[in-house]
């Protein structure tokens, strides 16, 4: 914004002046202003862009650190001494179905 009424300022003042020096000058310096109020734009899409990399990189993040949350607590539920005997035995009568269902099939595929 500031850039643009320096750029009003000047070319009111150098289309009233009659020294040639001004004018070329002040031309030379409206560029220059124009040059960088576009580095300026281009600066600032670019920092948007890089904001926007970051607030998804973070909430990526988040979920990834709220799942880790839920399997550390699932790995504590398995792990903590008050989980029922009997929960380790569904488990070993579950495996031992899955071995017999594995002799099984491979028995078949053998044969």
């Amino acid at each position: 914004m500031s850039l643009e009424k320096l750029q009003v300022h000047f070319h009111s003042e150098i289309i009233y002046s009659d020294n040639s020096n001004i004018v070329h000058n002040g031309r030379t310096t409206i560029g220059d202003l124009e040059k960088l109020n576009k580095d300026v734009f281009q600066t600032t899409q670019n920092l948007d862009k890089a904001l926007t990399q970051i607030e998804d990189c973070q909430n990526e993040m988040q979920g990834i650190r709220q799942r880790i949350v839920q399997e550390e607590q699932q790995l504590r539920n398995i792990l903590s001494p008050l989980h029922q005997p009997s929960d380790s035995d569904k488990t070993e009568q579950r495996i031992k179905n899955l071995s017999k269902k594995k002799r099984k099939f491979l028995q078949k595929k053998n044969s």
